[in-house]
């Protein structure tokens, strides 16, 4: 017989990978369970009932508070030969974030109960986030909903569903994740509508759709610059974002464009000159229909503030103000075949 209990009251733990503060209490003592036949053993003889043995079971409640979670990747589960029962309550209190400058900014409440054993494991509860964002393909999505479950008896990985949108130039994009956490489902739509290869190759390459399907050189030349983008200005794009509360950083080739019009194909009309410019451009959403932004080039001979409202799906107002004081107003009405 042995028993070893352990309280926590508000314990602080710092690490790389997580910081936050716990309270709770947990007790270890053993406890008698069937040994299940191994698959191709004999059965029993008769007259004898299952065989019985013990092992540890860990036991109690757990309150997590003012967490701070950094996991860059998901970690891999292993099976182990491990058997320790299982009967552990987790809270989620006020403040958990689960949080990655490159991945995921996250808001988490719930809560799970966590039976069985290590062989097999029963979770029930769900954890949900109703706010936060995503990056996918150097594009930030604002969270409407995600939610993890455990519903496969035995299996400790979650089910996950996710429901995201991000504006990209005149496109609503819309993702949803839904599956295993090892074999997610992603879906993506737009509104004017693509297809899914069209919204990955544009956000890939940060220029609008044209519709081909093929690769031109333009599309090497945006490859160029995202590469450029991300070794150069990765933790910057970072920094900005959160230091100003950006919707977008993006550095761009060619003529210095109103941020409005970023349409690559206009890219046939430059000069050898103009194709060797860089440009860097800013902008944010003040309200979920009105955009302002500033773009320059790198050597700051050029400048423009621009201006987009939307009225409706189909209608914008656009403005953009250059270096010279010069002042462009644009209507710009989409049809969608």
């Amino acid at each position: 017989a042995y028993q070893l209990d352990m309280v926590a009251d508000n314990a602080e733990i710092a690490s790389d990978i997580f910081t936050g503060r716990i309270n709770g209490n947990l007790t270890v003592t053993p406890q008698r369970f069937i040994v299940r036949p191994e698959a191709g053993s004999a059965p029993p003889p008769p007259g004898k009932g299952p065989r019985f043995s013990y092992r540890p079971l860990l036991k109690g409640e757990v309150r997590f508070d003012d967490v701070l979670v950094n996991m860059p990747t998901i970690p891999e589960f292993g099976e182990g030969e491990s058997n320790i029962g299982l009967d552990v309550q987790i809270t989620l209190g006020p403040k958990i974030h689960l949080y990655n400058k490159y991945l995921y900014d996250l808001w988490l409440a719930g809560g799970l109960h966590i039976q069985g054993s290590t062989l097999y494991t029963n979770i029930s509860g769900t954890i949900s986030a109703d706010r936060g964002s995503i990056s996918y393909l150097r594009t930030q999505f604002k969270v409407r909903s995600a939610s993890a479950a455990w519903p496969i008896p035995g299996s400790v990985l979650p089910t996950v569903n996710l429901e995201a949108t991000a504006k990209f130039q005149r496109y609503d994009i819309g993702m949803r994740i839904s599956g295993p956490l090892e074999e997610m489902d992603l879906q993506l739509n737009s509104s004017p509508p693509l297809t899914k290869d069209q919204i990955v190759r544009m956000l890939t390459l940060q220029r609008e759709a044209t519709g081909s399907e093929g690769v031109d050189s333009d599309d090497l030349q945006n490859l160029m610059t995202a590469g450029l983008e991300m070794a150069v200005f990765g933790d910057v794009e970072q920094i900005f974002k959160e230091a100003l509360g950006l919707d977008e950083f993006r550095v761009y080739s060619g003529k210095l464009r109103s941020g409005i019009e970023m349409d690559t194909r206009r890219n046939r009309e430059f000069t050898p000159d103009e194709r060797n410019q860089y440009n860097v451009l800013f902008s944010k959403y003040l309200t979920d229909n009105f955009m302002v932004g500033y773009t320059t080039s790198m050597d700051n001979e050029h400048h423009s503030v621009f201006g987009q409202y939307e009225i409706s799906k189909h209608l914008n107002i656009n403005y953009s103000l250059n270096e010279n004081n010069e002042n462009w107003y644009g209507l710009e009405y989409r049809l969608t075949f």
